[in-house]
């Protein structure tokens, strides 16, 4: 068995150091390849993220929405009966006048 022949390069200090120079590039390839995927990940947490705020702004916006109409409801339920009142005291009142007015 001999030592592995590496293609293209020579055993001298000049080859080596090509050798050397394209490992560098390839680290620095495989350095730049796990940057962009960390670069992805992260964005696609952000979009995780921002879909889950998105989501809960939304329910939270449904919930007051809610309380706004069961506050109306009871608002218009007040007045549909300050107006009921209002008007059996008018009722009552021409009741009273109309027997008033008889005798």
């Amino acid at each position: 068995m001999g030592l592995p022949v590496v293609p293209n390069y020579s055993l001298t200090t000049e080859g080596a150091n090509a050798a050397n120079g394209s490992g560098s590039v390839a680290a620095e390839q495989n350095a730049n390849a796990k940057s962009a995927a960390a670069d992805v990940e992260a964005k696609r947490k952000q979009q995780e993220a921002d879909a889950r705020k998105s989501q809960a702004d939304k329910q939270q916006l449904l919930a007051e929405m809610e309380n706004l109409t069961q506050e109306y409801n009871l608002m218009f339920d007040f007045e549909s009966y300050v107006a009921g009142t209002y008007e059996f005291m008018l009722y009552q009142h021409d009741s009273v006048v109309t027997v008033i007015n008889k005798n």
